[in-house]
């Protein structure tokens, strides 16, 4: 699963501060990545960020989405989204 590299940077002490990852829930496996997601956000003290390719599509995809933003982890929908967040 495409997570073992956000556990990689998660567990790199030494040159990784914050993470910024892209998530794409729109295959099979979903629910299980955005659990996968949640479970590293709170194995670490890092910052993750999540960004979006677009709003979600679909029912399912839309309900990932929620359940990593329930979590906290932060998402970010579009580059627009994400220059109104740094400036505040």
């Amino acid at each position: 699963m495409p997570s073992g590299c956000l556990r990689a940077l998660a567990e790199d002490e030494d040159n990784i501060d914050v993470i910024l990852t892209m998530a794409f829930f729109q295959w099979e496996h979903s629910k299980e990545l955005a659990q996968e997601f949640i479970d590293i956000y709170r194995s670490t003290t890092k910052p993750i960020v999540v960004m979006a390719h677009d709003r979600p599509d679909s029912e399912e995809a839309a309900e990932c989405f929620a359940l990593v933003q329930s979590a906290g982890i932060p998402i970010l929908y579009d580059q627009f989204q994400a220059a109104e967040r740094s400036q505040s």
